[in-house]
């Protein structure tokens, strides 16, 4: 944190003295290796919004005829390089040149047209490009509410352009920094497209486009790292390599085999934990793949994460590693065995490699700290806290976590799997639960995740990203910056954003939580709870009418044409969740009446609103066309 502030300090600083006057049509940006896609992806992004800013395209690697030169990677004269790894980012303004540097790293070369997918590789450090992004936020008060272009806010300086002679940059505070991202052609091929009306599938040139315009948006709000953790589902082809040569490193199951529940999720099979076997055999894997590998930090640490569903050992050796209480079923506390089996693999791999971490999560029935053993030091938990469970209940499960012996934390929630296309309002709460990960010391985070409903949870995924580049801001801060996006009506869109939470989440989905959580059964996605609990009953007409009055006020009052663009999209967004709430009340009552009149509107407006149908329509259609409206255009073709 100390990092953080003193490079805020140091802009702050930077704005504060007297201002350089560049002339930009004499000017140019100057990457110090044209083969480096983090230089040349800064390099294009400072062009694009000088050029939204003064209105004059400068160019890139031309010859500045006695004029101001923008360095790209190269480090001012007398500077050192950094060295800390850590993908430090930082910028220096003086009178003849500016310069953005930063901690940096690219595993391979690509090709131009591949520069956003290898700065979005795991193994990338960005700390040039990072170094870009703080000077536009904190020099030009650029923002980027959401992906393309028109989420980039900004506002147009006419004549010169005068910046500030200084210094500033950023330094994560966190070593993992992840949202995903929502879009991937391969899901939406293998499972998002089936369940997508015709006119909404997705050609793939239009899909990748998409597709690189999340990623940039999500290298704007300085998503990277610089420590690979690896975890996952750690035994997803373990059946298919030793299932015929080694079936004892697998559950004993309660059928009395060893092998699948069902032939066809293999991926599912659970392992016999006890097994000093499988210990030694996930060591010898791990070492095996670090040995051969080019990058020996793709493996700092070792993934012992338990594959997801059923079919948990019950083999004598597993049964007494557990610590449940009498009466408690098989599922109801699993940690000890679990911490048992990261703790013997940590202590393997530690014999030949002294700086090995082991990951495991602390995840649906492991949820909760073990009760009789302590956890290695150097097992690393990936927490999956619910975040609207009670406060004190989350609260205690940092502290008591920590008490079991654990050092290091990294936050892998499922809240943002909350969304149902519906504004449920649980956007504060969702970045009070990663706040309280910050104050109890996380070392980084992965949230799965991005929906790409923008103009209805698009506050709660801004406000979320913008709190891992300075976690030292409140919530209504990020509200406040998001808001201003809407110039005039900034007061109405936060008092709307404000209603939904007050309303929904206060009002209502908190008080029913325990009735929801028990129709979880162990299962950590929320949505599932509130689709069984009658989602229709949470909204009412008067809902919809508060709101379009309020946004009503907001359009009343002058805009610039991108702010009456997205006042716009919340008009739309607001009726489309008035269609959706009388959908699912009239298939509660099977009348599809209002799933005809739903549909149509989504037709009529798939290219006005911000919103990745596909993943819309997976939703509905995992619980039964919950909306109707597949029965809609089944209809509609007749």
């Amino acid at each position: 944190m100390k990092k953080i502030i003193c490079s805020m300090i140091l802009t702050l600083a930077a704005l504060s003295v007297a201002a350089v006057q560049v002339d930009a049509g004499r000017s140019v940006i100057k990457p110090a290796d044209p083969g480096s896609s983090i230089q040349r992806l800064a390099a294009a992004e400072l062009q694009k919004h000088l050029e939204l800013v003064i209105g004059v395209r400068i160019p890139i690697d031309g010859k500045a005829e006695s004029g101001y030169t923008f360095h790209i990677g190269t480090l001012p004269p007398g500077m050192k390089p950094l060295s800390n790894e850590r993908e430090e980012a930082c910028w220096l303004i003086t009178d003849k040149a500016a310069y953005f540097y930063g901690d940096d790293f690219q595993p391979y070369q690509v090709k131009e047209n591949a520069d956003i997918a290898m700065v979005s590789q795991h193994l990338t450090r960005s700390g040039t490009l990072f170094a870009v992004y703080d000077f536009l936020e904190q020099v030009l008060g650029i923002h980027w509410v959401a992906p393309g272009d028109g989420g980039i806010v900004y506002s147009r300086r006419e004549g010169l352009l005068d910046l500030p002679e200084g210094k500033g940059g950023w330094t994560p505070q966190l070593a993992q920094r992840q949202i995903r991202a929502g879009y991937n052609w391969n899901y939406y091929k293998n499972r998002l497209e089936k369940a997508t009306l015709e006119m909404f599938k997705i050609p793939e040139a239009e899909y990748r486009r998409l597709e690189d315009e999340n990623k940039l948006w999500l290298k704007r709000m300085r998503m990277g790292r610089h420590l690979i953790l690896n975890y996952g589902h750690a035994f997803v082809d373990w059946w298919k390599t030793y299932g015929a040569t080694h079936p004892e490193y697998f559950a004993l199951t309660e059928k009395g085999t060893r092998e699948p529940l069902q032939p066809n999720q293999a991926d599912r099979i659970k392992m016999c934990v006890s097994n000093p076997e499988l210990h030694r055999q996930v060591v010898q894997d791990w070492q095996k793949n670090r040995d051969a590998a080019k990058f020996k930090q793709l493996f700092a640490t070792i993934n012992v994460c338990e594959n997801d569903s059923a079919g948990f050992c019950v083999c004598p050796d597993c049964m007494a590693l557990d610590a449940r209480t009498p009466g408690e079923s098989l599922t109801a506390h699993l940690t000890d065995r679990y911490v048992y089996l990261a703790n013997k693999v940590t202590e393997l791999a530690l014999e030949n490699n002294p700086d090995i971490y082991s990951v495991m999560y602390a995840y649906a029935y492991y949820r909760f700290p073990p009760r009789k053993i302590k956890v290695h030091p150097r097992v690393i938990i990936g927490a999956v806290p619910f975040m609207l469970s009670p406060r004190e209940e989350n609260e205690a499960f940092y502290r008591d976590w920590r008490a079991a012996g654990v050092e290091k934390i990294f936050l892998r929630p499922n809240d943002q799997h909350l969304a149902t296309g519906l504004p449920m309002g649980f956007e504060k709460a969702m970045f009070e639960a990663y706040k309280l990960g910050i104050d109890n010391g996380i070392i980084g985070t992965d949230y799965d995740s991005l929906h790409n409903f923008w103009p209805v949870y698009g506050l709660g995924d801004y406000a979320l990203a913008k709190g891992h580049v300075d976690p030292s801001k409140t919530f209504e801060y990020w509200e406040d910056e998001y808001c201003s996006a809407y110039g005039s009506a900034a007061p109405q869109v936060k008092e709307y954003f404000a209603y939904w939470r007050d309303a929904i989440c206060r009002k209502k989905l908190l008080p029913a939580m325990p009735k929801i959580l028990e129709q979880l059964n162990g299962n950590n996605v929320f949505r599932t709870g509130i689709f069984r609990d009658n989602l229709h009953d949470y909204y009412t007409p008067e809902d919809f009418d508060r709101t379009d009055r309020i946004l009503a006020d907001g359009a009343a009052k002058t805009l610039t044409a991108p702010e009456k663009a997205r006042l716009d999209q919340l008009t739309l967004a607001n009726r489309h969740a008035r269609l959706t709430h009388q959908a699912l009340l009239g298939v509660s009552k099977k009348d599809y009446r209002a799933s005809k009149e739903l549909l149509e509107f989504r037709i009529a407006n798939r290219d006005r609103l911000n919103m990745y149908w596909p993943y819309l329509f997976h939703i509905e259609n995992t619980y039964k066309d919950i909306t109707g409206v597949q029965k809609a255009y089944a209809e509609m073709g007749k």
